[in-house]
C-alpha cells in the first residue's frame, strides 16, 4: 500500500530529512549567495535526521537483533535526550542568532537547551525574540514529558523483570504469587510444591 507507506510517520521524517540535500541538488549555487535565512532554514530542516535513527529502535529487534530487548528502552532514552537537544538547539539558533548578540554559534544555541532543560538555568543566555521564547517553552515542556516517560519505562521494565510472579498456591496459607526462583512461601514459610505439583 504506497499511499500508507507515504503517510508513515518515518517515511514523513524521511522526507524532511533528505529535503535540504534535494534542495541544494535542484537550485542553482547563485541562489544562496542572495539569501542567508533560506541556508539556515535548510540546516534546521538537516537536524531532523537524527529522527531517522527512530526507525531502527521502532522494533524490538533493535540493530538487528545485536542489543537485547532490556537495552532498546535505555537507547530510546538516549535517542529521546539527544533529539531533544540537537533540534531544539538547531531551532533555537536559527530564531535567535540574528537577534541574540550572545548567540552567535551552533555551540552557544546548544549550551543554552542543555542549561535551560536541565533547569539550572544560569541566566548568562537569555532568548530575545518571543520566537525564542516560543522555542525554549516547547523545549522545556517536551523535555519534562519525554524523558521523565522514557526513565518510567525503563525502571518499569526492571521491576518487572526483578519482581516476575509464578502462580504457585501454598497449601497452608494459599498465597498464590509468589517470586519465580522461590521455594518457600513468602507469606508463611510454608515449602512450595514444585510447579509440576498440583
Amino acid at each position: 500500500d504506497r499511499w500508507a507507506y507515504v503517510k508513515d510517520g518515518y517515511s514523513i521524517i524521511d522526507i524532511v530529512a533528505i529535503m535540504p540535500t534535494l534542495v541544494l541538488m535542484v537550485l542553482p549555487a547563485t541562489f544562496f549567495t542572495h539569501d542567508i535565512r533560506f541556508i539556515q532554514t535548510i540546516r534546521v530542516m538537516a537536524a531532523f535526521r537524527i529522527f531517522r535513527f527512530l526507525r531502527f529502535m521502532a522494533k524490538d529487534h533493535l540493530l538487528f537483533g545485536m542489543i537485547s530487548p532490556g537495552m532498546i528502552n535505555v537507547a530510546r532514552l538516549v535517542a529521546s535526550i539527544f533529539i531533544i537537544l540537537f533540534v531544539y538547539s538547531g531551532l533555537f539558533y536559527f530564531v535567535e542568532e540574528p537577534l541574540n548578540p550572545d548567540v552567535q554559534n551552533f555551540g552557544d544555541a546548544f549550551y543554552f537547551v542543555v542549561v535551560a532543560v536541565s533547569t539550572v538555568g544560569f541566566g548568562d543566555i537569555v532568548p530575545s525574540s518571543s520566537a525564542g521564547r516560543l522555542v525554549t517553552v516547547a523545549m522545556i515542556i517536551s523535555g519534562i514529558i519525554f524523558i521523565p516517560f522514557q526513565a518510567a519505562r525503563i525502571f518499569r521494565a526492571w521491576l518487572r523483570a526483578s519482581s516476575q510472579d509464578r502462580t504457585v498456591i501454598c497449601t497452608n496459607c494459599g498465597l498464590d504469587r509468589h517470586d519465580v526462583d522461590s521455594k518457600y512461601c513468602k507469606k508463611c514459610g510454608e515449602a512450595l510444591p514444585e510447579s509440576g505439583e498440583s
